[in-house]
């Protein structure tokens, strides 16, 4: 059954009042419909058939609620969201990737190719924004040859591994396209210097949230964006990981639904690989490569190396090596000074580093 623009424009009510997070929409929508719940609000009431609320709903939070509903117009968001080129998915949508799901969204918004959650198998990279250059450097490397392998690549768009891990398959030759779910509105690019990765996937992968347009980052929802990646993989890699961090949290949810995770090998003074090996002590399968990640998957490394394309100094490389001339250059720079797509910046600046003429660390990049 198609979801009406009725129910859409209300759950996007919900989902714009205060402090309504995954396990409270689900509650609001547990026993009625969006439109129902809306209604009940702008009436002053909680929904009749509401069950007994989750841990923090108090007598002062929903009265937030009573008039937070009265300033939202359903009809105007909706619209908004639309005009913005988002897709909005529902469960009733055959590309809705959470079914089985124990703590699914009551929305899932979606910028770039949403025909991409229709191809598998997906595997998970995530790891700490405090990486290491070898973290780095691994989660690149593993990113590009998952994608080349037939996996597509999923992570948080976070900086260090994450981000690498978008990068490298980006600049996969041939596969799946890579998927990002973001703790943010699809318009607000977070971090600020992520953008050029942000943009690249937009154009050659999928952005996901479950997040409504005008949503800022807040400390809860990095965790609960952690669920959504683990509830989208069939299995999650960890590179790195310090003894706490969000990757952890993302491996307690997939533990959660049974999804299998392996660890990167760490050195044993590095403090940014204590996590991952304290899940390899604790029984995780190790990861060398992607070639074991695959092997997991039933999957393998195609045997040809991809060809490495001839630099076309038309392309802007030869501007960018230009502007490397004084010491590293951020990628924004880069962008701006090319006068191209970030997308197209980004897989220039690949076969520069492929070809030995450039390094690059997160978002910044010089010569080599």
């Amino acid at each position: 059954m198609t979801v009406s623009d009725d129910e859409l424009a209300a759950r996007l009510v919900i989902l714009s009042l205060g402090k309504v997070g995954p396990a409270r929409s689900r509650w609001l929508l547990a026993a009625n419909s969006g439109v129902e719940v809306v209604a009940a609000l702008r009436h002053r009431a909680l929904p009749a058939r509401a069950a007994d609320p989750p841990v923090g709903v108090t007598h002062t939070l929903v009265e937030r609620w009573f008039a937070d509903v009265g300033r939202v117009d359903g009809a105007e968001l909706l619209d908004r969201h639309r005009r913005a080129g988002l897709d909005l998915l529902t469960p009733d949508d055959p590309r809705w990737p959470f079914a089985a799901d124990p703590e699914p969204p009551i929305l899932l918004f979606a910028k770039g190719d949403v025909a991409a959650l229709c191809h598998g198998p997906r595997v998970g990279v995530v790891g700490t924004r405090r990486c290491t250059s070898v973290g780095r450097r691994v989660a690149d490397g593993f990113g590009q040859d998952l994608t080349e392998g037939g996996a597509a690549v999923v992570s948080g768009l976070a900086l260090g591994i994450d981000g690498a891990a978008h990068l490298g398959s980006l600049a996969a030759s041939t596969g799946p396209k890579p998927i990002a779910v973001v703790a943010t509105g699809l318009d607000h690019i977070y971090p600020a210097s992520n953008a050029p990765i942000w943009e690249a996937l937009v154009e050659a992968g999928l952005l996901l949230s479950e997040a409504p347009l005008g949503t800022s980052p807040e400390r809860w929802r990095f965790p609960a964006r952690n669920r959504l990646i683990a509830g989208l993989v069939d299995l999650l890699v960890v590179v790195e990981s310090h003894s706490r961090g969000g990757a952890l949290l993302t491996v307690d949810e997939a533990a959660n639904r049974g999804v299998p995770v392996v660890a990167v090998p760490g050195s044993v003074v590095s403090s940014a690989s204590t996590g991952t090996n304290d899940l390899l002590a604790d029984g995780c399968q190790p990861a060398r490569s992607a070639a074991d990640v695959l092997g997991f998957l039933d999957l393998s490394v195609a045997t040809a190396a991809p060809v490495q394309q001839q630099l076309n100094l038309a392309s802007g490389a030869d501007r960018i090596l230009a502007e490397l001339g004084t010491g590293p250059v951020h990628i924004d720079t880069l962008v701006a000074v090319v006068g191209r797509s970030a997308a197209d910046v980004v897989a220039v600046v690949r076969d520069l580093q492929a070809n030995g003429h450039v390094k690059v660390a997160g978002s910044w990049v010089e010569h080599r």
